[in-house]
């Protein structure tokens, strides 16, 4: 379950999130965003339209400028970088894998997440120099800068997890 928040959304969509292969962001743009509510966190999935909670809770272990979630199959890191507004980029990665994005953005206590999927970005032109398509997916070029995440923000996808503060 806790890879939900990595994997989840790119299991409900036909094809996949926007990765890189190396990390946009660097270590000095992570903010530490959830310590004001503590480490332990509730994971909910978007379910015909309502938010359905999930049974297990997702602990995020601040380390340096970011977090990890430990996981039996390995740590992801996560990583959170300040846009515009109220939105956020999340940067994360599994062990040995790729770096996958989604935006992010408080609403109360809660963290909204959006994805940004290779099927809609496909279709957003100011986004040809900044992203490579290659079947269902799609990879972040040197042209997918901070700029080219707060642009996402203006017509974000749905939301379809959000994670809240557990005690």
């Amino acid at each position: 379950m806790k890879r939900a928040i990595l994997l989840s959304l790119c299991l409900m969509l036909c094809g996949c999130v926007l990765q890189s292969t190396a990390p946009i962001f660097a270590e000095s743009d992570g903010k530490l965003i959830l310590q004001p509510f503590g480490n332990q966190f509730a994971p909910f999935n978007k379910d015909g339209g309502k938010w359905k909670k999930q049974t297990d809770i997702v602990k995020f272990d601040a380390e340096g400028n970011h977090y990890l979630i430990h996981d039996k199959a390995g740590d992801i890191r996560v990583l959170f970088v300040a846009l515009n507004g109220p939105w956020w980029v999340m940067q994360a990665q599994e062990q040995d894998k790729p770096f996958d994005y989604l935006l992010a953005r408080f609403e109360g206590k809660a963290l909204v997440l959006n994805t940004l999927s290779c099927k809609v970005l496909k279709t957003n032109k100011s986004m040809k120099d900044a992203v490579t398509f290659k079947g269902d997916d799609c990879t972040a070029t040197s042209g997918m800068t901070k700029d080219k995440f707060a642009e996402l923000t203006k017509s974000p996808e749905p939301a379809m997890l959000k994670i809240e503060p557990s005690p």
